[in-house]
């Protein structure tokens, strides 16, 4: 068994980065929808030619790319988390604080893993 401020420590760090995968997964999602509408208003705009269009529609596929990647990246961060509060959980029993950030946390991954 790890020593308690030490997985105190960890625990907090994988919190941190299964905070900052979420935080990243939601900003592709919001670029992509950005980008599509824009997307959309060029070609609904006749001044805009063509090649603009294909060009800006490249860009959207490349960020609806980071997608999957990121969502794969939030369960790995999941996973890491939960093994280690379960191995641990004797020890966590009075880290309350600790444990509900990462609790909460894990919980707000879940919208990206089901999306």
């Amino acid at each position: 068994m790890a020593d308690n401020g030490k997985l105190l420590k960890d625990i907090q760090i994988k919190t941190g980065i299964l905070k900052r995968y979420v935080k990243e997964y939601h900003y592709y999602e919001k670029e992509a929808q950005k980008q599509l509408d824009k997307m959309n208003a060029m070609k609904a705009d006749s001044s805009v030619d063509e090649y603009s269009v294909k060009k800006y529609n490249e860009v959207l596929q490349e960020t609806r790319s980071m997608l999957p990647i990121t969502a794969g990246n939030v369960k790995k961060a999941v996973n890491e988390l939960k093994q280690l509060m379960e191995s641990n959980a004797e020890a966590l029993k009075e880290s309350t604080e600790q444990l509900a950030a990462a609790n909460v946390e894990v919980q707000n991954a879940a919208s990206v893993l089901e999306a």
